[in-house]
Formats: structure tokens, sequence, C-alpha cells
């Protein structure tokens, strides 16, 4: 793992693609959970999302880690932030439910039932 963050983080913006993409990968694997600190996965994650500024996907990748695997929603919370602030218009980054369509309304007059 470090070696990928140390080329992702050593890279230009954008720069590393495949190491990019393979830092994701390890992030979200149990054998990483099991041996890598969450302050240093934390870390990793921040650089993953700093360098790839034109993308959205691995702040959205940690986002889902932290919601559900790291059950830390406040860090959840900024990771889908930067996400949407990558990629505004991605509807994949749209975790908020839309509003429940009102019932329709009764045809006819009130005292016709």
């Amino acid at each position: 793992m470090r070696a990928y963050l140390a080329s992702v983080e050593n890279g230009v913006p954008d720069g590393q693609p495949e190491a990019a993409e393979a830092l994701d990968r390890l992030l979200r694997s149990d054998a990483v959970l099991r041996e890598v600190a969450a302050d240093e996965r934390g870390s990793a994650w921040d650089a993953l999302v700093e360098k790839t500024p034109g993308s959205g996907r691995f702040a959205f990748s940690a986002a889902r880690w932290y919601a559900t695997e790291g059950r830390d929603p406040a860090r959840a919370r900024r990771y889908l932030d930067a996400a949407l602030r990558a990629e505004p218009d991605n509807p994949a980054y749209d975790i908020e439910p839309e509003a429940p369509s009102p019932p329709p309304k009764p045809e006819g007059k009130p005292g016709d039932r």
C-alpha cells in the first residue's frame, strides 16, 4: 500500500491512474483494515482525493467505506462533499432521497363518496 501511496503523492494531479486505482482497492480491502491504522487509512484517502481533483470517484469510494465499514458518518459526508465538488453533475453521487410524490387527489365532489 505504501508504494502505491508514494506513487500517488509524488505524482502530478491525475497523473497516476493505475496507482490511484490500486490504492483505492487496497484501502477498501479487509487485509488493509486489519493491518493499517485508521489514521494512516484516512491520510491515504486524503492524498488520493487531493491528487485526483478531476474525479470524484475515489472520494465517493471513501465516503461509501466510511459510511458502512468505517462507521464514521461525519468523515463519510466530508468525502461525499469532495466527490460532489469534483463532479457536481454525476448522478451516482446523489444520495439524497427524492421527496415522495403527494398522493393523488380524489376526483369528484367531497359529498359524492
